[in-house]
């Protein structure tokens, strides 16, 4: 009622002004009265023009009408659907990543917003996506300011005249972090936004709003996360399958070679076992060509004896000594270290990323390899010139199990790299940009660091 009587009101003193001016310009002739037409009906369409046009008009008179003409802001069963519909869109319209920004952000008009996510049994938030904002891919600690503004997901800070250095440099100015609260998972990330295009009052009912959208795309994105390990695991099934099928083959070869070389002795005068020879070694060579071609696996490295402690730097000149694309290896001149990892592994690990590195840097540029010691751990940057990778991609392509966009790759290197190194204490992280190169950052723990690191949980207990 107040609405629509306040409508009333302030329409008819429009209509009452306008026939007050119309009369006083017809005592100034019929040329001034149409002048002033013309210039009325301009102004009115330039006017709805502009409205229609501008989000930032529409965003300020909708809260201009909704602030002072309704008690509660929101059409909560509209800002239900609405939430619901753009988590549900499909994947072609928009990636996940700017869906779940966007959810929170429409009800407060932000146009722009970030998407941190905490990796399973990983400590931190990690950038995810971005929405109208620059994709950088940064990494929070669990130290970090941000944290202790979102009081463990149960508060949305304000951001506006609190944002730490590192999130400014980053994204520029911000607005508001909305914790992403699940209820088994706890706090699952956060959603950082822009300030809105109209001025935007905080209230209780907003901060409420906010909340229940972030355990709402908490939810979202926990069974999309799942949803991803269930498919993952599924290809590496079928990878174990048809890994079973190739190693039955091997065996039927290796059979058939048996047989060759126990009959060798006896009939190798003989021309026509000769010729049953050659038949069927080529038969075999074509036959486990055929099966490695089906696996396209990471070449093997050389057995080595059991051993729970490499050392890097020597291992890195052995393997780049024995390769025709140039590696120059550099260290900081430091006594080198023992990384706590078995030297078959360490091997299996680098060997991939140093194919991967040549194969993007072209025939005769160099592979850059230094080695450094930081603090207990050793650390190896592999550094190619290659086109780079693009965040996306790095994000949802990289490090997934079988995803490859090489036409002979078998995409599990670099998941598996990853994997080994993580099994052993350490890290790998990517630092890339397109057209910019990539470098592939081995972190490892060094190996008189591992008692240390024992005999202090064992003071603490």
């Amino acid at each position: 009622m107040v609405f629509h009587g306040a409508t009333l009101v302030v329409a008819g003193a429009f209509l009452l002004g306008v026939g007050a001016a119309g009369e006083a310009l017809r005592h100034f002739g019929a040329d001034w009265g149409r002048a002033a037409q013309a210039s009325l009906l301009a102004g009115g369409v330039l006017v709805l023009v502009v409205a229609a046009a501008s989000r930032s008009v529409r965003s300020k008179v909708r809260r201009l009408v909704v602030d002072h003409f309704f008690t509660a802001r929101y059409d909560y069963r509209q800002e239900w659907l609405r939430c619901a519909t753009a988590l549900s869109a499909p994947d072609n319209e928009a990636p996940a990543p700017v869906r779940a920004i966007r959810a929170i952000a429409d009800p407060v008009d932000s146009p722009a917003g970030v998407l941190l996510l905490r990796d399973p049994g990983e400590p931190g938030l990690r950038w995810t996506g971005s929405w109208n904002l620059p994709a950088e891919p940064v990494a929070l600690p669990e130290d970090h300011a941000l944290f202790a503004a979102l009081r463990d997901g149960g508060w949305v800070a304000v951001l506006a005249t609190d944002l730490p250095a590192d999130l400014r440099a980053a994204f520029g100015p911000l607005w508001l972090a909305v914790p992403l609260l699940h209820h088994r998972e706890g706090l699952l990330g956060a959603v950082l936004l822009a300030r809105p295009r109209a001025a935007f009052t905080l209230d209780q009912e907003v901060f409420d709003l906010l909340r229940t959208l972030g355990r709402e795309v908490a939810m979202f994105l926990a069974e999309r996360r799942a949803a991803e390990r269930l498919v993952d695991e599924r290809r590496l099934a079928d990878y174990a399958k048809r890994f079973a099928f190739v190693a039955h083959d091997v065996k039927t070869v290796s059979s058939q070679l048996s047989l060759l070389l126990a009959n060798a002795d006896e009939n190798l005068q003989d021309p026509e076992f000769q010729r049953d020879m050659l038949l069927t070694v080529r038969a075999s060579a074509t036959r486990i060509n055929t099966l490695i071609a089906r696996l396209r696996q990471p070449e093997e490295a050389p057995v080595a004896p059991p051993a729970t402690a490499v050392a890097p730097l020597a291992r890195l000149r052995a393997i780049a000594g024995a390769r025709a694309h140039p590696i120059h290896i550099e260290d900081d001149g430091q006594a080198p270290d023992l990384a706590a990892m078995a030297p078959e592994r360490f091997d299996a690990a680098v060997t991939h990323l140093l194919d991967n590195a040549a194969e993007a840097s072209g025939p005769g540029e160099p592979v850059q390899v230094r080695v450094r010691h930081e603090a207990g751990r050793i650390v190896v940057d592999i550094t190619d010139r290659g086109q780079g990778m693009t965040p996306e991609f790095i994000r949802d392509e990289l490090f997934r199990p079988l995803s490859t966009s090489k036409p002979r790759g078998s995409g599990i290197g670099a998941w598996q790299a990853r994997d080994l190194l993580r099994g052993a204490g350490g890290d790998l992280a990517v630092l890339s940009r397109p057209g910019a190169g990539t470098t592939m950052r081995l972190t490892l723990p060094a190996a008189a660091a591992r008692p240390l690191e024992a005999a202090a949980q064992e003071r603490c207990a």
